[in-house]
């Protein structure tokens, strides 16, 4: 079309977004207020004082800035290749294609990979080379401090395993409640001893804890709330749900259950409740008031 502008390649239109400092895309982008020029945070922090904008130069205590939130969205998104040329063959391959990652996620891919810059941990030792070469570089240079410490060095990893298993474990064996009963899961995740449950009825069950699904005694509540490390003010409504009360003092599980007059969903914050947190909302009066 006659006067038609033509269209920017993408690669020219995100020149915008280069920091005029490193000339790097901009990282933690920001915009100023003087000329709305894109910088990294970072860039803008450190020029000297006085701070004039480096664009317009415009004078100040500081460069006033925006953080830029839709910018670094899109530049997190950009495709990048890692810059210390790892492959996707892994070490050692010199025909595979190198490893592409968007460049928000640049930081944890370097966090781990094989070929970073890396040092001895040792401040005495002057060695330095790729990640992935710093296990042989120790045990050929550092053996005899390796060997002597070898029996500490998974103190930590397997004490963690141990009671993550015996976590694990927990919630699958029957457990003695406070009350002196057996407590079991159910097919709600909750656990029930089958005892009876306190006064006034909830109108919803049969007047014993489970013992496969319901309301739970507030014996079971407790171990229920125990295991699952659940902060003061949680309980745990009778289809095994994790509920608190939300801005409305009302109690809410969060879930999608097709409560009418919402979006389908038990608050959680605020508006209609499910039908189960409602019937907690009750007995948190009166069965569980003092876990409140």
């Amino acid at each position: 079309l006659l006067g038609a502008t033509p269209r920017p390649r993408m690669e020219e239109a995100l020149e915008i977004f280069r920091c005029p400092v490193c000339l790097e895309y901009a990282d933690d982008a920001v915009s100023t207020s003087c000329c709305h020029q894109v910088f990294c945070a970072a860039c803008l922090d450190s020029l000297p004082f006085p701070r004039r904008c480096p664009i317009c130069r415009s004078q100040g205590e500081r460069v006033d800035y925006t953080r830029s939130v839709a910018i670094q969205r899109m530049l997190d998104q950009l495709i990048v290749e890692c810059p210390n040329c790892c492959t996707s063959g892994g070490s050692g391959s010199s025909t595979s294609p190198p490893i592409t990652i968007k460049r928000g996620e640049m930081k944890k891919h370097l966090a781990s990979c094989p070929k970073e810059a890396s040092t001895c941990p040792s401040i005495s030792c002057p060695w330095k080379g790729p990640r992935e070469d710093m296990p042989r570089h120790i045990m050929e240079a550092h053996s005899s401090i390796l060997a002597a410490r070898a029996s500490r060095l998974f103190e930590g990893v397997e004490a963690s395993s141990s009671r993550e298993r015996e976590e694990r474990d927990c919630r699958l064996e029957a457990l003695e409640t406070s009350a002196g009963r057996r407590s079991r899961l159910g097919s709600t995740g909750m656990r029930y001893c089958g005892g009876p449950l306190p006064a006034p009825a909830c109108g919803c069950c049969d007047g014993r804890c489970g013992p496969a699904a319901g309301c739970a005694c507030f014996a079971c509540m407790t171990l229920e709330i125990s295991l699952r490390k659940l902060p003061r003010g949680w309980l745990i409504n009778n289809e095994g749900a994790s509920s608190r009360p939300g801005q409305t003092g009302h109690f809410y599980c969060g879930k999608r259950v097709g409560v009418p007059g919402s979006d389908g969903y038990c608050g959680p914050t605020n508006g209609p409740q499910c039908a189960p947190c409602a019937v907690l909302e009750r007995q948190a009066r009166t069965w569980y008031a003092s876990l409140m």
